[in-house]
C-alpha cells in the first residue's frame, strides 16, 4: 500500500498508464491532455478559448486526432528505446591455473563419451578427492549397473536412464554415502554426447534434451535431497552453445542454458555455472585440455557463471543496451503483397495482434494456425483484417506436429502465394518449481516452442524469405523462478535463430517480457501480474511491443531483447534471494536488498536470540508469530494481514521466488543453512515452527502444549465455520449450492 503527502497549493498530481516508465514533471492541462492522449477534452479545453471560426473548429477534431498519435507514437518510442538490449560475449583475461584445493570433498560426475569426464575425475583423484562417474544409458544398456560396452575402458562405470529421476537419485544417494568427505560438487557433462549439427534431426534433438534437460534437472532434484552442513556446486557443461562471432551453434545443447539459469534463481546456494567448451573438440588431448579448463573454472573464486571458450580463449556474457534504435524513425511498409506471411499461435490475442501488424507492413496474404478453432473475438479479429482487403486462411494444426505442419505448407503452397515470412508465436506455460518437477511436464512445454521451431525450420528449409521471427522470452534470457521448461525452451528458440544464421539462413528471436493485453502474461490473474510489478517489470502494451518488433525486424540482428525493467527494484529482488548474476552487473552492479541491511541483519538475529532465551512454554507461540511477520514481509502483505499460520505457504499466494526469499530471510537470523526444500518439508508456518524448534534449535518442546494448540486453532476455525451456516436461512444454503452447481457446471463445460 502506497501513501504520499499532497503539498498545499500543489498541482495535483498528473495521471499516466501504468506501464510508462518516466517521470513526468508538472504540466499544463493542454500538455497533459495531449499525453494522456484524450483529443476530446483537448478539443473542448481549446474550444472554450472562443477563438476559432465555424469551419476551424470543424477541422479542429481531426487536428488533433493527429496531434494526439504523433504524440503518442513519440512516447511510445521514447519507452521502447530504453527497453531494448542485446546479449554480448566479452573476451576476460585468462584465470589463474587451478591450484589443489585445501579441502577435500566428493565429486559426482554425470560424464560423457569423448572423455572430458574421465580426464576431470582423474585430475581430481590424484588431488586426493573422491569421484563418481555415470554415464548416460544408451539402448545397448541394461539397467543401472556396469557394463563391459563402458567408454574409454572404463570397466567400473555406472550407466542411468537421464529420463528416470529415480535412477539418478538411488545412484546418486547411494555414491554421496560412500564418499569420506562431504560432496563438494556435481558436474553435468552428458550434454557434450548430443547429435552433432551435421547430422542433427528431431530425434536427435529430442535425445539431446533428454541427455541434457533431463538430466540437469534430476541431478537439481537429487541434490537438493543431500543432508550436509554445505551445499555442494553444481557446474553445467555444453558444447558450442554460446553463439560467439565466427563459431559454430550447437543449438540442441542451448535448452540446457535456460535450465541453468532458473537453478541459479531457485538454488543459489547450489549454483556454480555454466561452461560452453568449444565446438569439434575429440578425444585426448583435448579432452585432458577440456578438463583442465573446468578444472581451472570450478574450483576457481566463482566471478562468472556463464562462461565460454573458443580458441584458447576465455568469454563472459554480459547484457548491454541496444543504442541504435531511432525514436524518430516512422516504420514503413516494406512486405511483398503476392506473398504469404505465416503465424503460429495465430488465434490467440498476440497472434491476432502480429497479424494485424503484418498488414499494416504491408502484407495481403496471411496463414493462421492453432491448435484449436478460432474464437468469436477471432473470427471478428479476422473479419475486420478481410474487410481491409487480406486474405486470410485458418489452419488448425498443432505446431509439433511434423506431418501437420508439412501439410499446412502443401495447403498454402498450391491455394496462396509463396511463403516469404514466418512468426513463430506459438507457446505453452506449465510452472512449477524445479524440485518438483516432472519430465513429462517439462518435456510438454518444451514441443511447442522448441520441437515446434525445429519442424518450420525443417520444412521451410532454405526458401527465400523475408524474416524468420521467432517469440521468445526473457526466462530464456535471464531466468525465471518457477519456469525452467518455459525457459529451456526459450534459450532453444534463441540458438535456433543463431544456428539459422551461422548457415545463412534469416532468423531473429526476440527475448519479450510479459506482454499486457496479449500473450502469456495478459492470462494472468491480477495477483500473478502484479507480482511482475513487485519484481521491477512492466507490461508491454501492444502499441509499444509492435513498435519494438518494428525496429528489431529492420534492424536485422540474431537476437534481441525488450526488457521493461526498473533495474533498481529487479536487482534488489536477486539481491533478496542472493542470486547474484554477472550477466546484469552493469545493471544490478552491487544492490542489496532492503533485507541485507546491517540493521536489518541485526535485527533479525536479535529476534532469535530472544526466542532462545524465553521461557520453553512460550516459544512456539513466539516462533510462529515471528514466521507469520517474516512470511507477510515476503508476500508483500500489510502488518495487519498475518498469514493463517496452519495455511500452506503456496495456498497463502508464496510462489517459488518469494519461498527462495522466505528461506533466505530464516538463514539469516538463524545463522546457519536450510535446506532448498524447506517450504516443501515443512508446508505451513505451524509445521514449520515446529521443524525449526525441534531440527534446527534443538530445542526442548511441550509436545502436549503444542497438540492442545494446535488443536484449539482447529477448533476455533471449525466453530466459526458453524456460525457462519447458523446464520444462513434454509433459501440461504439452497441458493449457495445451486450457485456453487452452476459454476461447476460452467467449469466443466469449459
Amino acid at each position: 500500500e502506497r501513501y504520499w503527502p499532497d503539498a498545499p497549493g500543489a498541482e495535483p498530481a498528473i495521471s499516466q498508464s501504468n506501464d510508462d516508465s518516466r517521470s513526468l514533471s508538472a504540466l499544463s492541462p493542454v500538455l497533459e491532455l495531449l499525453h494522456q492522449g484524450d483529443a476530446t477534452k483537448l478539443r473542448l479545453l481549446l474550444e472554450d478559448a472562443d477563438r476559432f471560426s465555424d469551419a476551424e473548429a470543424a477541422a479542429l477534431p481531426k487536428v488533433l486526432g493527429v496531434l494526439v498519435e504523433r504524440h503518442q507514437q513519440h512516447v511510445d518510442a521514447a519507452a521502447v528505446g530504453e527497453w531494448l538490449y542485446r546479449l554480448d560475449w566479452q573476451l576476460q583475461p585468462r584465470p589463474e591455473a587451478a591450484v589443489p584445493a585445501d579441502e577435500l570433498g566428493g565429486w559426482l560426475i554425470l560424464a560423457d563419451r569423448g572423455g572430458v569426464g574421465r580426464a576431470l575425475a582423474e585430475t581430481l583423484r590424484r588431488q586426493g578427492h573422491a569421484c563418481a562417474i555415470a554415464y548416460a544409458r544408451t539402448d545397448s544398456h541394461g539397467s543401472n549397473g556396469t557394463s563391459s560396452d563402458s567408454p574409454l575402458g572404463d570397466a567400473d562405470a555406472q550407466f542411468l536412464d537421464p529420463t528416470s529421476a529415480q535412477e539418478v537419485a538411488k545412484w546418486f544417494a547411494g555414491e554421496a554415502a560412500k564418499f569420506e568427505h562431504p560432496v563438494r560438487g556435481a558436474i553435468h557433462l552428458w550434454s557434450l554426447d548430443a547429435s552433432s549439427e551435421a547430422d542433427l534431426d528431431r530425434a536427435g534433438l529430442e535425445r539431446a534434451q533428454a541427455l541434457g534437460c533431463a538430466g540437469g534437472l534430476h541431478l537439481v532434484q537429487a541434490l537438493t535431497g543431500l543432508a550436509q552442513d554445505r551445499s555442494p556446486l553444481l557446474w553445467m557443461v555444453t558444447r558450442g552453445a554460446a553463439a560467439i562471432s565466427g563459431t559454430e551453434v550447437g543449438v540442441a545443447q542451448t535448452p540446457v542454458w535456460g535450465l541453468g539459469k532458473v537453478v541459479a534463481w531457485e538454488h543459489p546456494d547450489l549454483w556454480g555455472g555454466m561452461v560452453d567448451l568449444a565446438p569439434g573438440a575429440g578425444l585426448a588431448p583435448a579432452a585432458a585440455r577440456e578438463a583442465d579448463i573446468l578444472l581451472t573454472e570450478i574450483t576457481g573464486d566463482r566471478t562468472e557463471d556463464a562462461l565460454a571458450w573458443r580458441d584458447g580463449e576465455r568469454y563472459v556474457a554480459r547484457l548491454v543496451a541496444d543504442t541504435s534504435f531511432d525514436a524518430a524513425a516512422l516504420p514503413t511498409e516494406s512486405l511483398q503483397p503476392d506473398a504469404t506471411y505465416w503465424v503460429t499461435g495465430g488465434l490467440g490475442a498476440l497472434g491476432l495482434e502480429i497479424a494485424a501488424w503484418l498488414t499494416r507492413r504491408g502484407a495481403r496474404s496471411l496463414a493462421l494456425t492453432g491448435r484449436r478453432s478460432p474464437s468469436d473475438a477471432a473470427r471478428d479479429a479476422i473479419a475486420r483484417l478481410e474487410a481491409r482487403g487480406v486474405r486470410v486462411r485458418v489452419f488448425q494444426a498443432d505446431v509439433a506436429d511434423g506431418e501437420r505442419m508439412a501439410e499446412v505448407l502443401a495447403e498454402i503452397e498450391a491455394s496462396m502465394s509463396p511463403v516469404r515470412g514466418i512468426v513463430h508465436a506459438a507457446g505453452l506455460l506449465d510452472d512449477g518449481i524445479l524440485q518438483q518437477m516432472s519430465w513429462e511436464r517439462f518435456a510438454r512445454v518444451m514441443s511447442p516452442k522448441m520441437t515446434g521451431a525445429w519442424i518450420l525450420h525443417d520444412i521451410l528449409g532454405d526458401r527465400p524469405l523475408d524474416f524468420f521471427v521467432l517469440f521468445s522470452s526473457m526466462a530464456g534470457l535471464l531466468g525465471s523462478p518457477g519456469q525452467g521448461n518455459y525457459a529451456a525452451a526459450n534459450a532453444f528458440l534463441d540458438g535456433l535463430a543463431c544456428y539459422r544464421r551461422s548457415r545463412g539462413l534469416p532468423a531473429t528471436s526476440i527475448n519479450w517480457g510479459p506482454w499486457e493485453q496479449a500473450g502469456m502474461a495478459a492470462a494472468l490473474d491480477r495477483e500473478q501480474q502484479e507480482r511482475w510489478s513487485s519484481q521491477g517489470l512492466t507490461l508491454i502494451s501492444a502499441t509499444r511491443g509492435l513498435r519494438a518488433l518494428d525496429h528489431i525486424l529492420d534492424a536485422g540482428a540474431a537476437q534481441a531483447a525488450v526488457l521493461p525493467i526498473d533495474w533498481t527494484i529487479f536487482g534488489s529482488r536477486m539481491a533478496a534471494v542472493r542470486h547474484v548474476s554477472p550477466l546484469l552487473q552493469d545493471w544490478v552492479g552491487d544492490i542489496e536488498s532492503d533485507a541485507q541491511s546491517e540493521t536489518a541483519i541485526a535485527a533479525q538475529k536479535a529476534v532469535w536470540q530472544e526466542m532462545s532465551a524465553a521461557p520453553a512454554s512460550e516459544r512456539h507461540d513466539l516462533l510462529v508469530a515471528h514466521l507469520q511477520a517474516e512470511a507477510a514481509l515476503v508476500l508483500r502483505l500489510p502488518e495487519s494481514q498475518a498469514p493463517d499460520p496452519q495455511l500452506g505457504f503456496f495456498e497463502m499466494g508464496m510462489d517459488s521466488l518469494m519461498a527462495v526469499e522466505f528461506k533466505n530471510r530464516l538463514e539469516t537470523g538463524l545463522e546457519r543453512s536450510l535446506p532448498a526444500t524447506l517450504t516443501f518439508e515443512a508446508p505451513s508456518i505451524d509445521a514449520l515452527a515446529t521443524y525449526l524448534a525441534e531440527s534446527v534449535m534443538g530445542w526442548e518442546t511441550d509436545a502436549l502444549s503444542h497438540e492442545l494448540a494446535v488443536e484449539r486453532v482447529a477448533v476455533e476455525q471449525r466453530s466459526a465455520r458453524v456460525e457462519e451456516v447458523e446464520e444462513l436461512s434454509e433459501e440461504d444454503v439452497e441458493a449457495s449450492i445451486e450457485a456453487q452447481l452452476n459454476r461447476l457446471e460452467a467449469l466443466l463445460s469449459e
